[in-house]
């Protein structure tokens, strides 16, 4: 059954303060989940005070080696899909108030209850275009003879988020999402649109493996050579899956999709708790394809529960041959077939 097309948040709240003020508060509910599921800590600000030195709310890595340095922010602005010109000066002073005062600040992102049209698309590339810089190690190094240090941040994104990735955001959170949209998790109950894999992060308590700043889907190892104390060099991955549908469904095999690897040159590099079942250690076979590991037991998803287990691929990086690869997991429940993004891993 496709998903339903449904009416933005703009459509559905009240307008003017008091609605700016309900889409901050929902967006807020939204990250502060969404963050929470990628190992991200979520701060955000009261209504009555307004934003925080240009932002309505920021988050950051919660690893150890990350803290208190690169930041991403978030602004929400409660305009329609056609902005008029006197809110483009404001989302353009808004992300120039936003760099200024924030050293950290290493990504931008505008949310809006609409998606752009088509014209307000080309707006705000051009935007990007003017602000967003990717530093090169010869670019810092001309920055250091200018200044005398190098910058505080080797690059700076801008995106948009709209009502697209919002109906995605309250999917993923049906919590919150069942409150707004309630149709579309009606039309999931009796089938398997239902059911979803909702996250996949690497454990980086158990593994010396850690999620990249700056783009999705991609892990680093963190160091070569012997890992600290208690950690191991085999990446372990982490799966939680979300069943809002009134089926019970079986998973029969997990299968590791080598998508391709490769060898870069490198330079020097700058809640609620869901416990898990189980883990599942499986070897990768590079000269295949695909590696499936078929269960000595189905693992039980019930109706109406979440569920979460973890898979280790043991002896990964002795047979890895490159320093990059990218893989895909595929989850076999008999009749359904669960995919997850393509995941990039580099040494």
């Amino acid at each position: 059954m496709p998903i339903l097309n449904v009416s933005t948040l703009y459509q559905r709240i009240n307008r003017g303060s008091e609605g700016g003020n309900e889409f901050a508060r929902i967006m807020n509910l939204l990250l502060a989940s969404e963050m929470e599921c990628i190992n991200h800590r979520f701060n955000s600000f009261s209504d009555a005070n307004g934003d925080y030195k240009g932002l309505d709310a920021f988050s950051k890595s919660k690893s150890p080696r990350k803290i208190g340095t690169q930041i991403t922010g978030y602004q929400y602005k409660f305009y329609p899909q056609n902005l008029t010109s006197h809110q483009k000066k404001n989302i353009k002073e808004s992300v120039r108030k936003a760099f200024e005062e924030n050293e950290n600040l290493i990504s931008w992102i505008l949310i809006t209850p609409e998606d752009f049209l088509k014209s307000q698309i080309s707006w705000f590339e051009e935007l990007k275009k003017g602000l967003e810089f990717n530093f090169t190690l010869d670019d810092m190094v001309d920055f250091k003879i200018k200044h005398g240090d190098f910058p505080m941040r080797d690059y700076f994104t801008i995106e948009h988020w709209g009502h697209t990735k919002i109906i995605d955001l309250m999917m993923r959170h049906p919590h919150i999402g069942q409150s707004y949209y309630p149709e579309l998790f009606q039309h999931a109950q009796d089938d398997s649109l239902g059911f979803q894999l909702v996250r996949v992060i690497l454990d980086a308590k158990r593994c010396n493996w850690s999620v990249s700043e700056s783009k999705k889907n991609v892990f680093i190892c963190n160091e070569q050579g012997i890992p600290p104390e208690n950690k191991i060099k085999d990446p372990i991955f982490d799966f939680s899956f979300i069943n809002n549908s009134n089926r019970l469904f079986l998973l029969y095999s997990i299968t590791v999709c080598v998508m391709d690897f490769w060898t870069v040159m490198k330079g020097p590099g700058p809640e609620r708790i869901l416990k898990s079942l189980d883990m599942f250690a499986m070897k990768v076979d590079f000269s295949k394809k695909k590696t499936t590991k078929e269960l000595e037991d189905p693992i039980i998803f019930r109706a109406k529960e979440p569920t979460r287990f973890h898979v280790k691929l043991e002896e990964f990086l002795d047979g890895l041959p490159g320093n990059c690869i990218e893989i895909k997991f595929i989850f076999n429940f008999g009749e359904e077939v669960l995919e997850s993004q393509d995941i990039l891993l580099s040494l």
